[in-house]
């Protein structure tokens, strides 16, 4: 599976590139994207995006777009994090990744039912870092393993997380890399965005703004799995932390005008790396450390 850290989209990238290098002050007066995409800095900046994107997460310790998995833990895992929290009155298992959302929980002896056996801890933070579950005879079953497929990530406001942009306008099959949009729907799509069609993520490539509104996609990112859509299904985009996407706009602008540009030297990851970890201004929350506090 590949899966994708890019925590703005590449079409804003070069919208703050031409506020901060060519003088202009609002958004809307940025030419459009595709008319300059020729100019040599572009391939560079979105080496960029990705470097920066994944120098925050390594960082932070925390990543910032959602992904699907099932995760195992292990009975030595569960004796050691399960824990009885007299706050919400339940027994907490402490997890080592955000969890967005739960699909499933699995021990041996079969599927836990959600709401009643286990649920989602949202008493104290969001997005969440274990599962409630009503009592600890729920979990004596839990010989060697408990399987949780999830949604995985961390995101402030979960429930802004994806907004609805449109409809397909065919049906596509699991291997189709494009797909049409509408005169009206087309400007939503961007250049590194995520959007979600049923299940299955996949990562925008490229946008064609005129007709025929071609978008084209890398299929099943992030641990979804590439699957047929039919027409009418509608299309989601990942909308990242706002601070966040503002933040790595800065920081890939920041790491480009350090280049060598009369040598043609550009940043390395190692100092791309060095700049996150110096000038990375945002207060995220820490994880939770693993234990009862």
């Amino acid at each position: 599976k590949a899966y994708r850290n890019a925590f703005t989209t590449f079409d804003d990238v070069v919208r703050q590139f031409y506020i901060d290098n060519a003088g202009f002050s609002e958004l809307a007066s940025v030419q459009a994207v595709e008319a300059i995409a020729q100019i040599n800095a572009m391939a560079y900046l979105k080496e960029l995006l990705f470097d920066v994107s994944s120098a925050i997460r390594t960082h932070i310790g925390r990543t910032l777009v959602p992904y699907v998995e099932t995760v195992n833990y292990g009975k030595d895992y569960i004796d050691l994090y399960c824990w009885f929290d007299r706050r919400v009155n339940a027994y907490r298992l402490n997890l080592d990744e955000d969890l967005l959302s739960v699909t499933s929980v699995t021990q041996p002896s079969g599927v836990m039912t959600s709401g009643t056996d286990y649920r989602l801890n949202t008493a104290h933070r969001s997005p969440n870092q274990s599962l409630l579950f009503a009592s600890y005879p729920a979990l004596s079953d839990f010989d060697d393993t408990l399987d949780i497929v999830g949604t995985w990530g961390y995101h402030e406001n979960t429930a802004q997380m994806w907004t609805s942009i449109g409809t397909l306008q065919g049906n596509i099959t699991d291997s189709a890399t494009t797909f049409v949009a509408t005169a009206g729907t087309v400007a939503a799509f961007e250049t590194y965005s995520y959007i979600k069609i049923d299940s299955e993520y996949l990562f925008v490539t490229s946008v064609v703004t005129g007709s025929p509104y071609t978008i084209t996609v890398e299929r099943g990112v992030n641990g979804t799995t590439s699957v047929a859509h039919l027409s009418a299904a509608t299309i989601s985009k990942f909308i990242p932390m706002p601070n966040v996407a503002q933040e790595t706009r800065r920081l890939v602008i920041r790491a480009y005008n350090l280049r060598d540009a009369s040598n043609i030297v550009y940043v390395s990851g190692e100092e791309v790396r060095e700049l996150v970890e110096t000038e990375f201004k945002l207060n995220i929350p820490a994880r939770v450390t693993f234990g009862v506090g």
